[in-house]
């Protein structure tokens, strides 16, 4: 979301847009994010529950609490947008370094919180996911923002010089999962040990996410970053940039169709028929996509 940010405002820059409107642009986006969370994705999961089997119990998040507003991934991509817009504007550089020092504090913080305590709204909005009365979080700003700021850094190295970016995502990918193996191995940076197997070596915590989840992420992010840019004439599949080209209509259509699909599988079934599914849900995307696509370029 970072890079994308620095991407959008320097290429609407460079077509005559003001500082000004470049910013309120952004400012749209993110509160129409705000605005979709609700009237459209909060819904949505509840016909998930709904229509999940019968057997499937489903795990509160901690605190306690009855919520009845609900902060998820449009949430937090609209509040980072916010957040983000303004750190990178008004803030000078060296603030982004300590918005990045301060995520790596929140882990510390969040170690010690007690699952079952009712912490305030404000708190859960800035820190700690879970439940606070009628509030449910599940991304709160501060550990996100750093990830973001860092996007944003990135983004303007991309723009500025590509080949530079091209060689600092390598460095960054092999280094993010250095950090990734040593903090497995210290048994230290997630709330969940490392265990043996590797299932318990890659059981990382997302919520909040911990720097062991952020350095593995990043790293393979990183990586892949590099390898696709490395193979010459590398073009990605049409189904993969067209799907790219329309995230937010991609994502509302898939969890209205798949929550719907639901009801057709009241019992548990096997990993074979969940990936069948999936695929084939996909593929019923693809053509929407394609046509939204054609519409938002219209």
């Amino acid at each position: 979301m970072g890079v994308s940010l620095a991407l959008l405002a320097s290429s609407r820059q460079r077509a005559g847009w003001t500082h000004r409107r470049v910013r309120w642009f952004l400012v749209k986006r993110g509160l129409l994010l705000l605005l979709l969370q609700q009237v459209l994705v909060n819904p949505v999961w509840l016909l998930g529950l709904l229509s999940g089997p019968a057997s499937h119990q489903v795990s509160s998040p901690p605190g306690s609490g009855n919520p009845m507003l609900f902060f998820a991934v449009l949430y937090a991509l609209g509040v980072r947008c916010l957040s983000a817009l303004l750190c990178s504007n008004y803030l000078p550089a060296g603030w982004r370094f300590w918005a990045l020092l301060g995520w790596s504090v929140t882990f510390a913080v969040i170690t010690h919180a007690t699952p079952s305590t009712l912490y305030s709204p404000v708190l859960r909005l800035l820190l700690i996911p879970g439940i606070s009365g009628v509030w449910q979080i599940n991304y709160p700003l501060l550990p996100w923002l750093g990830i973001t700021l860092l996007g944003v850094a990135f983004g303007r190295v991309l723009e500025r010089n590509p080949f530079q970016a091209h060689d600092l995502a390598l460095y960054a990918g092999v280094d993010f999962l250095l950090a990734f193996a040593l903090m497995r191995a210290l048994n230290w940076g997630d709330f969940h040990s490392a265990g043996a197997g590797w299932v318990r070596f890659l059981s990382v915590t997302k919520y909040p996410p911990s720097p062991a989840f952020v350095a593995l992420t990043l790293g393979v992010h990183g990586l892949l970053w590099w390898v696709f840019n490395s193979v010459s004439g590398f073009r990605q599949p049409g189904v993969v940039s067209t799907i790219g080209s329309v995230p937010l209509f991609f994502y509302i259509a898939h969890l209205y169709l798949f929550m719907g699909l639901g009801w057709f599988f009241r019992q548990p079934t096997s990993l074979p028929v969940i990936y069948t599914v999936w695929l084939a849900g996909v593929l019923f995307l693809y053509p929407l996509c394609r046509w939204y696509l054609g519409f938002k370029r219209s």
